[in-house]
């Protein structure tokens, strides 16, 4: 780990071979560091936070694991399942499967994710907020949170401290 103040960001003390994380405290300071160090030949990913890093909800895991699905081509409803805190039969396994589905459209509307996550809250019985709705939306209609969710793994990523939270680095500046 190096700390840094100012301006000076000595990516060359990293073994660029290896995994690098550049965590700093907003959004704006990240794209903008990710820019720099592309304009000099590096090759670095802007990680945002997104509006469901803000909720700080009861929810929000549920909602990030579905943005993980809409984002992750790679991402299955088994994966989204084996993160909700309680047991389904097959049956209900098939019904969300076929609800889900579509979220994995680049043509959803935010109608239509509505509908999925009223119909999805209430086989799960968990209670809905609109403040959640609004965020999850936000961040699946929007290319800006894919690099987020999309389960691809960067090499060297710059991102807020907050949208690093419970992950590992080899590097960090």
């Amino acid at each position: 780990v190096i700390g840094v103040k100012g301006d000076c960001l000595p990516v060359n003390l990293f073994d660029i071979n290896k995994e690098i994380a550049i965590l700093v405290r907003k959004n704006d300071d990240a794209r903008h560091i990710c820019n720099v160090l592309n304009d000099n030949g590096y090759k670095f990913v802007y990680i945002p936070r997104t509006p469901i890093d803000d909720l700080g909800t009861q929810n929000a895991y549920i909602y990030m694991e579905l943005a993980k699905y809409s984002k992750d081509n790679h991402y299955s409803v088994y994966d989204f399942i084996n993160e909700i805190p309680r047991e389904l039969d097959n049956k209900q396994i098939r019904k969300i499967d076929r609800l889900i589905q579509p979220l994995k459209s680049k043509n959803i509307t935010e109608e239509r994710i509505n509908e999925i996550i009223i119909s999805l809250f209430g086989i799960l019985d968990f209670t809905l907020d609109i403040n959640e709705l609004e965020a999850f939306s936000k961040v699946v209609l929007s290319e800006e949170y894919d690099n987020a969710y999309n389960g691809e793994n960067h090499l060297h990523r710059v991102m807020t401290i907050h949208s690093s939270k419970g992950l590992g680095f080899d590097q960090v500046m």
